[in-house]
């Protein structure tokens, strides 16, 4: 019998899912709907399959990739989700990663793709992506690259700050976590 390895990020799964659902809950609103699941394994609910189109489940099972995080979010009275792709990394965000948190979302017509670290991104890597702004740009606007202030979070537990976002690439903090704090 074969044992998975760990994976170095596993361990930031839980806690940035907690975190995402707190902000996203502020972001719907008072009787919308957050649905996170930690999908890096390439297992996905009955529940989060009813929100992907078919197209996307064929690719998911042909290709075997996965996010480590997905969902969808709600909006009280609305009837569609809005899905989220949630890539995490548990070192540098190096330009690969971008692209892969970018085609997780992409395959599945998500409306929000994000990616996730506890280390802030590079300089030259921060300097690229201003010069080639295609890396991250989507349909339905940006890749979102956030920092998880890990420490922080445990420190306080105070929601704030807890993800950072760098202002040279989102002069302002972008949707859904704009409406959250």
């Amino acid at each position: 019998m074969k044992i998975a390895k760990e994976k170095k990020e596993e361990p930031l799964y839980e806690p940035i899912k907690n975190l995402l659902q707190t902000y996203f809950k502020r972001y719907v609103g008072d009787g919308g709907r957050v649905y996170l699941e930690i999908t890096a394994n390439g297992q996905f609910s009955e529940e989060l399959k009813e929100a992907l189109d078919d197209r996307a489940l064929t690719i998911l099972r042909v290709e075997r990739f996965s996010p480590d995080i997905t969902g969808f979010l709600q909006k009280k009275d609305s009837s569609s989700k809005e899905l989220v792709t949630v890539e995490i990394k548990s070192d540098k965000i190096k330009i690969n990663h971008i692209y892969r948190a970018k085609l997780y979302a992409d395959v599945l017509n998500a409306k929000y793709g994000i990616i996730i670290s506890p280390k802030r991104l590079q300089e030259e890597i921060r300097r690229f992506i201003k010069e080639r702004y295609n890396i991250i740009y989507r349909t339905y606007g940006s890749l979102i690259i956030a920092q998880f202030d890990r420490e922080r979070n445990i420190r306080t537990n105070i929601l704030e700050d807890v993800f950072k976002f760098d202002e040279k690439l989102y002069p302002t903090i972008p949707e859904p976590f704009k409406s959250a704090t």
